[in-house]
C-alpha cells in the first residue's frame, strides 16, 4: 500500500504530555531513506542522536535515545485500534519502550493515492498485465486501496516471508510475476520475483535488491518501462535472426571459395553495424 499511497498528514496522539515522544521518533527516523520516514523526521529540529539504529523489516525501528532503547512501529493493537476508532484512511505507529506493551505516543499518517496511479494501473491492464497488491497493512485498510483501485486480488497482514511465500506459490504455477516496491520489508521480495522494480524515493535495500528503479516517485515511468522491455526483446529476437541468416548464408559460400576475405571483412562489418541500428531504434522510439 506504501508504493500506491503518499504520506497526506501526520495526527500525533502524545500520550505523555510533553514533546519527547516527538524528539525520539524524529532521532529515530532521520537517517532512513522513506518517505515515510522523511514526515516523522520532520516533528523536531532539536532531535538528538539516535544510536544502534536497527530496522525490523515489516515490524518498524528501534534504536538508543538518551541512554533508553525505544521501539516506533505497528503495535500489536495497533491494527485493532484503528478499526475501534473507525480509522481506515493511514498506517498507525506506536512508539514505546522496546520490551514493554504501553505506548507513549502514537503517530497516525493519513495518506491518499499517488496521482495518476489509476492511470498507470489501466495502462497496465491494457498490456495485459493484471496488477495485484501484497500489503503489511490491515485487511480494512488494505481492502479501501484495493477498491479505489479496482484491484481485485490482494492480500493483507502480510510479513515479508509471507509475500515472498505468497509469489513463490504464484511463480511455481508458470506465471511471471513483476514485483514493485519501495520499502526495507520489500526487500526479500524483490529479490524473489521474476523481475522487479523499486520506485523513486525508495530505501537502500530496495534499490539494491530490485532489478530496476525508477528515477521519479510514483508509479508514472512503469508503462514504458514494460514497453521498452518488450520492443528490446523483439529487437533481440530480430537481430539474433539476422545474424543466424546472415551466418548461414555466408559461412557457406566462404568455405566454397566463393567470398574472398576482403569481402568477408565488409559483409561482417555490415552485418554488425546492421545489428547496432537496430537497437539504436530504441533509443530513437524511446524519444518520441
Amino acid at each position: 500500500t506504501g508504493t500506491l499511497t503518499e504520506p497526506l498528514a501526520l495526527e500525533v496522539r502524545r500520550l505523555t504530555g510533553d514533546r519527547t515522544a516527538d524528539r525520539i521518533v524524529a532521532a529515530l527516523e532521520r537517517d532512513l531513506d522513506h518517505p515515510l520516514a522523511r514526515v516523522l523526521a520532520g516533528l523536531a529540529d532539536d532531535a538528538p542522536v539516535a544510536r544502534d539504529v536497527r530496522i525490523e523489516a515489516g515490524a518498524g525501528v528501534s534504536g538508543e535515545v538518551d541512554g533508553v532503547r525505544w521501539f516506533l512501529g505497528r503495535g500489536a493493537d495497533a491494527d485493532r485500534q484503528a478499526e475501534d476508532d473507525g480509522d481506515e484512511s493511514g498506517a498507525e505507529l506506536v512508539l514505546a519502550r522496546e520490551g514493554t506493551a504501553e505506548p507513549v505516543a502514537r503517530y497516525t499518517v493519513s495518506e491518499r493515492i499517488r496521482p495518476g496511479t489509476e492511470t498507470v494501473l489501466d495502462e497496465l491492464r491494457a498490456l495485459g498485465l493484471e496488477p495485484l497488491m501484497l500489503s503489511g497493512d490491515s485487511e480494512a485498510r488494505t481492502a479501501r486501496i484495493a477498491g479505489e483501485l479496482a484491484i481485485g486480488t490482494w492480500c493483507a497482514s502480510a510479513r515479508p516471508a509471507d509475500k515472498l511465500a505468497w509469489l513463490q506459490a504464484r511463480m511455481s504455477g508458470g506465471r511471471h510475476v513483476v514485483y514493485v516496491g519501495d520499502g526495507i520489508n520489500d526487500a526479500p521480495v524483490l529479490g524473489g520475483a521474476s523481475a522487479s522494480v523499486a520506485v523513486g524515493g525508495a530505501s537502500d535495500y530496495a534499490r539494491t535488491a530490485a532489478d530496476a528503479v525508477l528515477l521519479d516517485e510514483g508509479l508514472h515511468a512503469l508503462p514504458e518501462l514494460v514497453r521498452t522491455a518488450r520492443a528490446a526483446r523483439r529487437r533481440i529476437r530480430l537481430n539474433l535472426g539476422w545474424a543466424l541468416g546472415y551466418n548461414v548464408l555466408a559461412v557457406p559460400l566462404a568455405l566454397s571459395g566463393m567470398v574472398t576475405p576482403w569481402l568477408a571483412a565488409i559483409g561482417m562489418s555490415v552485418s554488425s553495424l546492421v545489428v547496432m541500428l537496430g537497437s539504436a531504434s530504441l533509443l530513437r522510439d524511446g524519444e518520441r
